[in-house]
């Protein structure tokens, strides 16, 4: 079998390589071992405009932010399914740093941001000033419907393998790339978290990070926010609720912690007034580079080898963008 690209690893990064290769009428093979604790598996699908104690949000941000709504907006469209809904984040400060630093970006620069007041009636949560901010335009992503888009269009064209990639069996000759019986033209690693143990990329400079989140059910809460305090309750469905995330470049090891389980339990005990049931416990490595930028690049070596990862927490914002960069450049 002969196709223009390989694609390694169908997560966020995969997938929207698959997508911007379709638009550029490329033909190409995804080769993916269907991790179910995958990082892209297991992310919330948050796009936040505001990220961080100090709520930054720059021009680039901006810039990634408005170009992935536009990509998954016409993923959506020309799938004929929901994959992409506007939703509010509401913030509760946790102090009055905290929210003195939102009332100041509300002034200075980021037109995203709204302050209100809280209705101290409130029956959901425990919250003790009088103020809370509202950041608008973030976007949910239904992430696990959009990959499994890409992934039955590659099954139905049997341009779908479910293998863990064996880098032994890659061979680069001629300008002609081969695995197994597949040659083509040109391969492009995404395979997140996995990359580290890549051959091919030992002079990429990986650092990846250790992210838990629990799986609650939560009945009578608006589903129709976020809300953001210490960790983000993120509704997906059903009464159902992903709390997280934690962030360590410190593990271990890459399963679930007890220490995580039992500090997000007592804070949802203290900021939640209502009953809640713990249904999960979940854990996954994120994809980061020791610069905390991701990485769109071709190999300096090998030429018909591409890169696409280091995404991090944004895979979301970030993905969209720089898979359209990389495949550009690959196919001129």
């Amino acid at each position: 079998m002969h196709v223009d690209f390989i694609i390694v690893g169908q997560g966020i990064c995969g997938t929207w390589l698959s997508w911007f290769l379709m638009q550029a009428k490329k033909t190409f093979v995804i080769i993916d071992n269907a991790d179910t604790e995958s990082a892209s598996r297991m992310a919330a699908g948050v796009i936040n405009r505001s990220a961080g104690k100090r709520f930054v949000a720059d021009a680039a941000s901006e810039m990634h932010i408005a170009f992935a709504k536009n990509s998954y907006l016409a993923f959506q469209t020309f799938f004929n399914t929901n994959i992409i809904d506007a939703i509010k984040v509401q913030q509760f400060f946790t102090d009055a740093e905290n929210e003195e630093n939102f009332t100041k970006k509300i002034v200075t620069e980021n037109v995203h941001l709204d302050l209100q007041n809280y209705e101290t009636n409130e029956i959901a949560f425990n919250y003790a000033r009088n103020k809370i901010g509202i950041i608008n335009n973030c976007y949910k992503i239904d992430l696990l419907k959009f990959m499994n888009c890409i992934k039955q269009i590659a099954m139905k064209n049997k341009k779908y393998f479910l293998e863990t990639f064996d880098y032994n069996n890659l061979k680069i000759e001629n300008n002609i790339v081969n695995y197994k019986n597949i040659t083509a033209s040109k391969i492009i690693f995404a395979e997140g978290a996995k990359a580290i143990n890549n051959p091919f990329l030992h002079n990429v400079h990986f650092k990846n990070s250790k992210g838990e989140a629990l799986i609650v059910r939560i009945e009578n809460m608006t589903p129709s926010l976020i809300y953001k305090h210490k960790h983000m309750l993120v509704p997906i469905g059903e009464n159902l609720f992903w709390v997280g995330a934690s962030m360590s470049w410190l593990f271990e090891h890459e399963n679930i912690s007890s220490a995580f389980y039992a500090e997000t339990e007592k804070w949802l005990q203290t900021f939640l007034k209502i009953p809640f049931t713990i249904v999960k416990h979940i854990a996954s490595i994120r994809p980061t580079l020791v610069n905390r930028k991701p990485i769109a690049a071709i190999h300096t070596e090998h030429l018909q080898i591409g890169i696409l990862n280091g995404m991090g927490a944004k895979a979301c914002s970030l993905a969209p963008f720089y898979a359209k960069q990389l495949v550009e450049q690959m196919i001129k």
